[in-house]
């Protein structure tokens, strides 16, 4: 019954009959939306990966990072008319080029620092005698490949020092010069540019090469041992590990910080080298025969 005065209130009767209206409509309802519900599964939620999840997701990432390196760099020796309008200049490919590069080389050290320390060691735990020697072969693979990092990021930092004209030697170009140019066709980047395009081609085709027997070794070989020696839930927890030790991986090398620091007796550069980077304080301009610094340096790596 309203409460409002202005309405005539309904018969006794027939506000009965709205009222066992109303009710049974909404018991239709209800029937109804059971009815749709009744047979549907219930989706449960995702489960975390396995250590094989983990790595082959990322072995897929990292080739994703070799085909835009490769692309960058077919970009930047491929005829492209400086200035055309919707046209990218050449000092606009070769800056992507240097940092695809330098997200290559950075995806590739923590892989190989993750894949030390947790999928190598678990084998040897794990697997045997077998395990073991996939492990030592894991681990020369990861040597190598470190190596081809170092040089790698090296010769990004030495690209990056010339184009500030800090160094002499042979120009690969400067991801930030080469940034400024887009907007005036790249006329600085020329022929020094598609030679420098060219040697960091031919490293990258070492390390792509070097990864591809990685790869081969980890998914033919060590993971699927790992997956068969080890439950379901002790391999998620090394997929945990994995991603862990990506995290906390030093990303100081050695390469980094031979190219980075300042030459004996010079005084820093502001902003730093890499290990001004690395602590978030300068590095003096000689760093040799600091015994503190050095097993400093060594324990990051």
């Amino acid at each position: 019954m309203s409460n409002n005065p202005l309405l005539t209130p309904l018969p006794a009767a027939l506000s009965a009959a709205v009222l066992r209206s109303t009710g049974a409509q909404a018991d239709a309802m209800a029937g109804e939306q059971a009815a749709q519900l009744t047979g549907l599964a219930v989706v449960p939620p995702l489960t975390p990966p396995t250590l094989s999840e983990a790595v082959l997701c990322e072995h897929r990432s990292t080739l994703s990072l070799f085909s835009q390196c490769f692309a960058a760099a077919a970009a930047v020796e491929g005829p492209s008319p400086a200035g055309a309008a919707g046209v990218a200049s050449p000092g606009a490919h070769l800056f992507m080029l240097h940092v695809s590069a330098g997200a290559l080389a950075l995806d590739l050290h923590l892989h190989c620092k993750a894949e030390a320390r947790v999928v190598h060691d678990a084998l040897e735990r794990s697997c045997g005698r077998e395990g073991a020697m996939a492990a030592a072969q894991g681990r020369r693979e990861c040597e190598e490949m470190g190596a081809e990092v170092d040089a790698l990021l090296q010769a990004l930092m030495e690209a990056r020092q010339l184009g500030s004209g800090t160094q002499g030697g042979a120009k690969l170009g400067d991801a930030g010069s080469e940034a400024a140019q887009v907007g005036q066709g790249g006329s600085n980047v020329g022929r020094d540019g598609e030679a420098g395009a060219g040697a960091l081609v031919a490293r990258l085709r070492r390390l792509e090469a070097l990864f591809e027997a990685h790869q081969a070794e980890a998914e033919c070989r060590m993971l699927p041992r790992l997956a068969t020696a080890l439950p379901v839930s002790e391999q998620r927890a090394l997929a945990a590990s994995f991603y862990e030790a990506q995290r906390n991986a030093a990303l100081l090398l050695p390469g980094v910080e031979a190219a980075g620091a300042p030459a004996a007796g010079e005084p820093a550069r502001p902003g730093g080298g890499a290990g001004e980077a690395a602590t978030g304080e300068p590095e003096p301009a000689d760093s040799s025969g600091d015994p503190a610094r050095e097993m400093r340096l060594g324990e990051q790596a």
